[in-house]
């Protein structure tokens, strides 16, 4: 883990190792106050951690760790803008630490090398799987950033309604209507999501139509 001060803000910046370490000590204290690791209760609450990280800045820094940091150079962090945080005596070495005081935006930051750091915001999409919904939603929710999201990179994670459905979208159109409306920012627009727990799939449908596909790991998977 290591602090940065860029523009005077301070941003926390993780391994997948540390952060994956953070999630496998999420469990229950004992009496003096350690963590007591319960390694199965854990491996059961990742398998449907819907129904157990319900905050949603436990289910930011989860996306970050477990679906999207591997679409990134091996030795990329995760980051996180930090508010009212004191480098002598503050900490951010549990998730209720980082929760205390991470910033509302930007939900998290990859960082690559020394100096190269992309700010992602994350929304889910639970709405049908539809080429014209989708995009409907995408122009919905760019709007209210006023049609500009600067620098910032938009991922749209698709949450089929039904475990194993397959993404049926045609991406071209979708890019091709998203490239009408005419935007001008330098962010990215990106759909995320699993293809019947195979593969882990990142689309980016603006500037440019591009996909990689990445093998699919469950969280328990990847807890060593």
């Amino acid at each position: 883990m290591n602090f940065y001060r860029i523009n005077q803000e301070i941003i926390v910046c993780y391994s997948k190792k540390e952060l994956v370490d953070i999630f496998k000590n999420y469990g229950k204290k004992d009496l003096k106050g350690k963590v007591s690791i319960d390694v199965e209760r854990l491996k059961k609450t990742l398998e449907n951690f819907s129904k157990v990280l319900r905050s949603r800045d436990n289910h930011e820094i989860f996306i970050a760790t477990f679906s999207f940091l591997d679409f990134f150079e091996s030795k990329s962090e995760v980051c996180f803008k930090l508010e009212n945080f004191n480098t002598n005596k503050d900490r951010a070495n549990t998730l209720e630490e980082l929760n205390r005081f991470r910033a509302k935006t930007p939900d998290f930051i990859i960082k690559s090398g020394d100096k190269l750091l992309r700010h992602f915001e994350l929304k889910r999409y639970r709405n049908k799987i539809d080429t014209e919904e989708l995009f409907n939603y995408i122009k919905k929710t760019i709007r209210e950033y006023g049609d500009n999201i600067g620098n910032t990179n938009i991922i749209f994670l698709i949450q089929p309604e039904k475990p194993f459905m397959r993404v049926e979208i045609n991406f071209q159109n979708l890019y091709q209507n998203i490239k009408s409306l005419n935007y001008k920012f330098n962010g990215q627009i990106l759909l995320n999501w699993n293809e019947n727990c195979d593969q882990n799939i990142l689309v980016q449908l603006y500037p440019k139509l591009t996909k990689q596909k990445i093998d699919f790991k469950l969280p328990t998977q990847q807890l060593n």
